[in-house]
């Protein structure tokens, strides 16, 4: 019996995101399935980071073009500034505050 974890979920052939058994054939059309399915799930959360409220960490460095180390204990030391939005221990970046911030407080981080 073929089983795979979804979601936090553990799954043995049951039905899948369209309703379809999910691995539960002998082929390899089901997962073929699962995984365009998972693929198009995926697709349709996904935001351009220019269309993001909040970046991540790793998002906001790639997109401001600074070091993920340097950006990370640069929110450290400033997490209490508005750019800043703590889910958890984890800090995101509001991007159009923090661009406000750069443009009219940073000229070197």
């Amino acid at each position: 019996s073929r089983c795979f974890i979804y979601g936090g979920a553990k799954h043995r052939g049951h039905e899948g995101l369209l309703g379809k058994s999910v691995l539960g054939g002998v082929g390899g059309n089901d997962l073929t399935t699962f995984l365009e399915v998972l693929f198009m799930e995926m697709k349709k959360q996904e935001l351009p980071w220019w269309q993001k409220y909040t970046l991540t960490l790793n998002e906001a460095s790639e997109y401001f073009g600074i070091g993920y180390k340097k950006l990370k204990m640069f929110v450290q030391e400033h997490s209490d500034e508005d750019f800043v939005l703590w889910n958890g221990n984890r800090a995101l970046i509001k991007r159009e505050q923090f661009e406000k911030y750069m443009d009219s407080q940073m000229n070197v981080i």
